[in-house]
């Protein structure tokens, strides 16, 4: 075991040289929502991922690169005693959870002049919320895509909340690779089947279109098209929504959706160096959004291979303008958002963008009452109900349906427009999987007495 103060440790640049990713995931880790103090270094480990590009690609490569991996492990500073005391121990699981900041993994590692270079693969961080458990709000402004990851270490079983990353290996995959590797895992998180590696989801998606990119097929830049087409193989469907001028409220409320859903969105994004140059082309997911102070869209939060975790961007002039907070790209005049594609759940057959149509109808009958709209499981939808002690009205005969709905047979999926209507929620539920827009059941959503 290795234990370093991150100030002291110069691990990143000895295993990656002085990288954007590497500079960036030091920031983060030391910010004061995190406040990481200390490195433990796992040196040979084995990472599923890179077994496989290993196999399938390094083994055969002339300059040796290692099997195993590094991973680097992230904790705040003990209150009392150090870190290797709390390891030795059989109890000190409880407070090492509470210390654990996350994890990367260092692979693809070989010799250079002075030292080792390797690759930022998988890598897990909480979000800017903190440690706490399921967080996904700070201050109440702003959501995040995380679900709880397990991890084993030296015997401790410790767990985090977040959305894996990683950065692009160059040898087998770029950025719209990197992406798909990401959206995997709360697709499988959430629908189960197999996860794949970078080599594996480039080696896939590549054959899609043969011949489009004009080059070898490693490494790989993939166009949207055959991001889309890699997802229909795996059985996905898949909501693809451009961002043109026309659309900005339909694209920020699209997000809110299909973040709150647990859906990765991954936006197909153009750079701009000047002004007549033909922009390059990239692709990133969005792994959260923040909402300004009247609860509209106000910036995105990304996982950028190019950049790191959690992200933050800001809107320039809407959506489609995009703006890095921490001054990321600043050699490209403009960033523009093209593309929005979401992979769903193939039974869910009704889009979202008729939903939204539904939505503005009872809107509109509403005398423009303000709405959202939320995919949401059938079984979810219930426990919403029994955990916020909810009473549904019908809003027909105004009788209490509220048992009704605990027992309706509901699809494994809902599309619900919750519109507010003189202080009360309305709640339409439609059926996702019919391509027609078919009202399941409506009710005035009524708050315990205590609430009123």
């Amino acid at each position: 075991m290795e234990i370093y103060t991150i100030e002291d440790c110069n691990f990143y640049s000895v295993l990656c040289g002085e990288t954007d990713n590497a500079k960036y995931i030091l920031r983060y880790i030391r910010s004061k929502e995190i406040e990481a103090e200390f490195v433990v270094v796992e040196k040979n480990y084995i990472d599923r991922d890179f077994c496989v590009d290993y196999s399938k690609y390094y083994s055969s490569s002339h300059t040796k690169v290692s099997r195993t991996c590094r991973r680097i492990h992230f904790f705040k500073k003990p209150q009392s005693g150090n870190l290797e005391e709390l390891f030795k121990s059989p109890k000190g699981t409880e407070v090492l959870q509470e210390l654990y900041c996350g994890f990367t993994v260092i692979d693809g590692i070989y010799e250079v002049k002075g030292g080792l270079r390797g690759h930022i693969g998988r890598t897990v961080l909480p979000t800017y919320c903190g440690h706490k458990e399921g967080c996904e709000k700070r201050g109440g402004r702003s959501f995040f895509h995380a679900y709880v990851q397990k991890v084993s270490l030296f015997g401790h079983e410790l767990k985090l909340t977040s959305l894996p990353f990683t950065t692009k290996d160059e040898d087998v995959g770029m950025c719209a690779t990197a992406a798909l590797w990401v959206a995997q895992f709360p697709l499988v998180e959430r629908h189960g089947g197999n996860r794949f590696s970078q080599y594996e989801i480039t080696d896939a998606a590549s054959r899609i279109g043969l011949g489009m990119s004009g080059g070898r097929r490693f490494p790989a830049g993939l166009f949207d098209e055959q991001m889309t087409g890699y997802l229909y193989e795996k059985g996905y469907e898949v909501e693809s929504l451009k961002a043109d001028e026309t659309q900005k409220e339909l694209v920020s409320e699209a997000i809110k959706t299909f973040v709150n859903a647990k859906v990765p969105v991954i936006a197909s994004l153009s750079l701009y160096k000047a002004e007549y140059d033909e922009p390059d082309g990239h692709a990133v997911i969005i792994s959260g959004y923040s909402l300004d102070a009247n609860g509209k869209l106000d910036g995105v939060y990304v996982h950028d291979d190019n950049v790191g975790p959690y992200a933050r961007v800001k809107f320039e002039n809407g959506v489609n303008d995009w703006k890095y907070k921490g001054g990321e790209y600043e050699e490209y005049r403009s960033i523009k958002l093209d593309a929005l594609i979401v992979p769903l759940y193939p039974k869910i057959k009704l889009s979202y963008l008729p939903v939204l149509k539904e939505g503005k109808i009872y809107s509109k009958q509403l005398n423009n009452a303000p709405y959202e709209i939320m995919l949401i499981e059938g079984k979810d939808y219930k426990k919403e109900v029994l955990r916020e002690n909810y009473t549904l009205f019908n809003l027909e005969d105004g009788l209490d349906r509220t048992q009704a709905v605990k027992e309706m047979l509901l699809p494994r999926f809902i599309w619900v427009v919750r519109c507010t209507y003189k202080g009360y929620k309305l709640d339409f539920l439609l059926d996702s999987t019919s391509i027609e827009r078919r009202c399941i059941a409506s009710h005035c959503v009524m708050p315990p007495l205590s609430e009123k």
